[in-house]
């Protein structure tokens, strides 16, 4: 009879260290799952802010430097490198500029292809704009309209 009460003793020893060990493995796959989580929700956006922020900040041509025009409030550009020779960069711009003008006068783009959103914040008729230019509202924007006299 001793040897059968070791026995049953050892087993539900053995089955209490079992279970102890699954608990505790347990344990470590939740907390792992909520570092997880945790991760995702809010520690992901965040880096990510960081990322657009040193893009913005440090990335791209940094060497050069503009100027806006008294008079037609275009910016005129001065490039810094001296070994700098290529305007792609300022062809690029001024095809952009062009691109906006057609398409706030209602023609299509000649440069760029049709986008229908940016049309309707050119024209000022986007439902997310607003009449008040310069100021954001509510995550509206302020589209580039101005209300001016007309000559008759």
């Amino acid at each position: 009879r001793s040897v059968t009460n070791d026995v049953r003793t050892a087993t539900s020893k053995g089955i209490a260290r079992l279970w102890t060990q699954v608990y505790i493995i347990l344990r470590l796959v939740i907390v792992a799952v909520l570092v997880y989580i945790f991760n995702r929700s809010f520690l992901a956006p965040v880096v990510a802010d960081i990322e657009d922020a040193r893009f913005v900040t440090c990335g791209g041509p940094k060497d050069f430097i503009y100027v806006e025009h008294p008079y037609s409030q275009l910016p005129l550009f001065g490039v810094l490198d001296e070994n700098e020779t290529d305007t792609n960069a300022l062809r690029c711009f001024y095809a952009s500029r062009y691109d906006l003008l057609l398409m706030r006068a209602a023609f299509d783009p000649v440069y760029s292809s049709r986008n229908e959103t940016l049309i309707d914040l050119v024209a000022g008729s986007h439902p997310d704009c607003q009449e008040q230019m310069g100021k954001v509202v509510d995550g509206r924007v302020a589209c580039p309209s101005w209300n001016m006299p007309v000559v008759k």
